[in-house]
């Protein structure tokens, strides 16, 4: 039978490769916040599970993992437990957790999940993935044109002035879901784009360098005024075909989150091709009574 240890920042490293590959970089910085329960079978690491403990009373799971050849036995549903009483003993009351998985349940991560007692998994984050060059073959694309009395730039062009009306309409004209300012220190500053109408700010375009090949779609908003007459079609339009003249990347991922549900219906109509794969980041939680 496996034995369970909570793992330090000494006895860590020996369950690195166990992790979740974006989740490794925390053994080298093993924040105060994190919790790790590792699971040992004759000698040699054959689970993991991360937790977060975040300010409050709330945790994230962050990584689950067993080894292939010990998988089905149970120990990752006794790590989970593990993992759930020591954030209660250290006072937290809820874990949250987030996996990737095709649109439609039920997938083997929900499953899991739920059969530990978190509650049904919901849709957090849609995603479309696929080379850039599938664009040119999604008719909208190109066709749609901003009108005259519109103008794009890139973010850096933004003014001070700007960036403190825009700031100023969080929650007024925008909701803080589409803020421009979340991550800002992610975005890419050339590439993300600032929408003005007659030289006022109405809209925006957020990219991110994903990785070497590929760049992130993250966030669009164009005022409600002009949302009507297809701006943000065009704004998307343009941000496209922009990338689609870039060398530097060959893939792109487009991110809409499941509240805002008006654009995901837009991307499900008009961002069908076969090798466009679509995806959700789907969310679920539990109690820790």
């Amino acid at each position: 039978m496996p034995e369970w240890f909570e793992l330090s920042p000494a006895s860590a490293p020996a369950f690195r490769l166990l992790a979740l590959p974006e989740a490794r970089h925390l053994f080298t910085d093993f924040p105060p916040s994190l919790r790790m329960v590792g699971a040992v079978q004759d000698g040699h690491p054959v689970g993991l599970a991360i937790g977060d403990q975040q300010q409050g009373s709330a945790a994230n799971l962050l990584s689950l993992t067993v080894v292939e050849g010990a998988r089905h036995k149970g120990i990752g549903k006794s790590l989970l437990l593990e993992l759930e009483d020591l954030l209660r003993r250290r006072g937290c009351s809820s874990i949250l957790a987030e996996y990737l998985a095709d649109p439609v349940l039920p997938s083997e991560s929900g499953s899991f999940l739920t059969a530990c007692g978190f509650d049904t998994p919901r849709p957090g984050i849609h995603i479309w993935s696929g080379a850039l060059e599938i664009l040119q073959e999604i008719l909208w694309v190109g066709r749609c044109r901003l009108p005259d009395a519109f103008s794009v730039g890139p973010w850096s062009s933004l003014t001070t002035s700007e960036r403190e009306a825009v700031h100023a309409g969080l929650g007024v004209w925008y909701p803080p879901i589409l803020s421009p300012f979340a991550e800002e220190a992610m975005l890419d500053p050339e590439r993300s784009m600032v929408l003005r109408y007659r030289g006022e700010v109405v809209g925006w375009m957020i990219l991110e360098v994903f990785d070497a090949q590929t760049v992130l779609f993250k966030t669009m908003f164009v005022h409600q005024r002009h949302q009507r007459a297809g701006r943000g079609v065009a704004l998307i339009s343009e941000a496209c075909q922009r990338m689609l003249q870039d060398p530097e990347f060959q893939q792109g991922i487009f991110f809409v989150e499941a509240v805002n549900a008006s654009m995901v219906r837009f991307m499900q109509d008009r961002l069908g091709h076969p090798e466009i794969e679509k995806q959700i980041l789907w969310r679920t939680g539990k109690v820790l009574a």
